[in-house]
């Protein structure tokens, strides 16, 4: 129950001055890259202050949006 998310994207924070040469489409694509590195490091920290199963099984449980899910 100890896994945690790989960090499969590599991740740079720009500057502002960078952000503004880049084009919609590429912010965009920045934008969701950071969103993907955040949740993924806020979600390996939360994971590592689980201490039981049940602490995890009810992280994964609060994702959930429907009763079927």
């Amino acid at each position: 129950f100890g896994l945690t998310l790989k960090e499969n994207i590599k991740f740079t924070e720009l500057s502002s001055k960078e952000l503004k040469t880049l084009s919609e489409q590429e912010k965009a694509e920045y934008e969701a890259k950071k969103a993907q590195y955040e949740a993924t490091e806020a979600f390996n920290q939360a994971l590592s202050e689980a201490s039981t199963a049940e602490d995890i099984f009810n992280l994964a449980l609060a994702e959930c949006s429907t009763e079927q899910e």
